[in-house]
């Protein structure tokens, strides 16, 4: 929450911006929790439309589990990192997450600014 208060209390009235927060998680419950704080704190630039929450639909990740021990198994898989599983996994959707963001960033027409937090902070 610190970045978003910072980059809103360093914005002029002027400004003309919006921020999408994208949420990698399909638990429809913990990304409703993630928009409700988000609300919470920034009720008029909610309302404002400055900050859009988005998340991938149910259907992304289609069996992601089963799909990364397929991929695990296979023989010709190779390990470039030398990560366990979880690691594994954890790098494909990545992958996949940063892919749907190119593609909502570029059928919104808008740039994107990377910005990384720690496991569910915001």
């Amino acid at each position: 929450m610190s970045t978003l208060k910072s980059l809103f209390n360093g914005a002029s009235p002027t400004d003309s911006f919006g921020i999408i927060i994208y949420v990698g998680e399909l638990d429809v419950e913990y990304v409703t929790q993630v928009g409700l704080e988000v609300a919470g704190e920034f009720p008029n630039e909610f309302q404002e439309g400055k900050i859009e929450i988005i998340a991938p639909p149910t259907y992304y990740y289609p069996k992601f589990e089963e799909e990364i021990e397929k991929l695990i198994h296979e023989a010709n898989f190779f390990n470039t990192f030398g990560d366990n599983r979880d690691r594994i996994k954890w790098r494909q959707k990545q992958n996949l997450g940063e892919k749907l963001k190119c593609l909502i960033f570029h059928i919104k027409k808008t740039f994107q600014i990377m910005h990384f937090y720690g496991c569910g902070a915001i």
